[in-house]
């Protein structure tokens, strides 16, 4: 009976370290979350950090900055606000554009445009990132990178988004695919996934997920974060 007794005191003891050690792990982690709108609480960012808040992270331990409206030229610039340390990082860039040097958008279709061509503000986007790693102290490794959402029925219904409109968007399109492939190329140790494509429901107003539509992108940062820290 001791035996037994001192057997289930072990296996007591055993589950109680494990489960502080993962709590302390969780504590240890910082994560900002930066970007255009598609940051917002209400928006992709908010679902992302609601779902790290249910995952057991500490709601003090991720910090929100949304900078609406600016470009990764912009966001180049307001970057540079933020300070102190952090174990990892979200950033939502390339967004607030409609064009590329090198593609048309034109009444019968997207003319003169290829996924495989040139990444819009490379020096910016590559300004951001060497930031938060060299200044905001995160590994490469720990930094996750998101394009905004493509609406695949944008342009459905109502004279506001007339054809001209749809191409434009679809150069839009093209533009976030050569920023993940600039991203994978020159930071391959970033968490760079695919540009995340949803019917209309899931967005607001054409343009912007709601945050009950983004579960994809905010499932994909939890599983790469609680990976890394493992």
């Amino acid at each position: 009976m001791k035996k037994l007794f001192e057997n289930w005191r072990s296996f007591v003891n055993e589950q109680d370290e494990s489960e502080d050690t993962e709590e302390k792990q969780q504590s240890q982690i910082k994560i900002l979350i930066f970007g255009h709108s598609q940051t917002s609480k209400f928006r992709v960012g908010g679902a992302q950090k609601d779902r790290l808040v249910s995952s057991g992270i500490p709601e003090k331990d991720i910090i929100l900055e949304v900078r609406s409206g600016r470009n990764d030229a912009g966001l180049a610039t307001e970057i540079q606000d933020i300070k102190g340390k952090f174990t990892h990082a979200i950033l939502h860039l390339d967004g607030n554009y409609t064009k590329l040097h090198d593609c048309k958008a034109t009444l019968r279709g997207v003319k003169q445009c290829s996924e495989l061509g040139e990444a819009r503000y490379q020096q910016e986007k590559t300004s951001i990132i060497n930031y938060v790693k060299n200044n905001l102290n995160v590994p490469e490794k720990n930094i996750l990178i998101f394009t905004p959402p493509i609406n695949k029925d944008y342009g459905r219904g109502g004279r506001l988004y007339r054809k001209i409109g749809k191409n434009s968007y679809k150069i839009r399109g093209i533009g976030h695919q050569r920023a993940v492939a600039f991203f994978r190329q020159n930071f391959p140790e970033a968490q760079v996934p695919d540009v995340i494509e949803a019917s209309g429901g899931a967005f607001s107003d054409h343009l912007h997920m709601r945050k009950s539509g983004a579960g994809v992108a905010a499932n994909y940062a939890v599983n790469k974060i609680l990976e890394e820290n493992e």
